[in-house]
């Protein structure tokens, strides 16, 4: 395990949690750092900084596909890219409906993001993921591609949203 010098060798020491299988062990760490935090106030006002530590909890949950505990670590949260790993768990972990097969999520997303889209709170992912949300909802609706483009004029490196625009 050890090299001549006494030190343990560089290829173990770069290995991450996720490639030794202990993507478990990574969340309960990012909790305990999670809770930690809660107890020592952050006095920064950017809102990035301060939801930081919530967004690496949510996104450790959205990696294992615990999608519904992501959704409620981010419930609160008010940065675009918070709101937007929210919503896109919520978007992939919504119960189905048995009559329909819709995510019942959907409404509620949909009146959320609407709220967001009213006030200009809305990037390019939002608004990528509000134009699923509107094709899940109602796929007949002519001016989806519309928001798919705006979500593209928004950030142009949005592939997912390319995609959508070429179907």
């Amino acid at each position: 395990m050890y090299n001549e010098a006494g030190t343990s060798p560089t290829s173990f020491e770069s290995l991450t949690l996720e490639e030794v299988g202990l993507a478990l062990l990574r969340n309960v760490l990012k909790e305990v750092i999670f809770c930690y935090k809660m107890v020592i106030k952050d006095l920064s006002t950017n809102i990035d900084y301060i939801e930081n530590d919530k967004y690496l909890l949510g996104k450790s949950y959205f990696d294992v596909k615990e999608f519904d505990r992501a959704a409620f670590v981010l419930k609160r949260c008010k940065s675009s890219k918070c709101r937007f790993l929210k919503g896109y768990s919520k978007y992939l972990d919504g119960p189905l409906d048995d009559s329909k097969s819709l995510n019942k999520e959907i409404q509620c997303l949909w009146e959320e993001m609407e709220t967001w889209r009213d006030e200009g709170e809305m990037d390019g992912f939002l608004i990528y993921l509000y134009g699923l949300i509107l094709k899940q909802k109602n796929p007949q609706v002519k001016n989806i591609k519309d928001t798919f483009l705006e979500s593209v004029l928004k950030y142009h490196y949005n592939w997912s949203a390319w995609l959508e625009l070429a179907n």
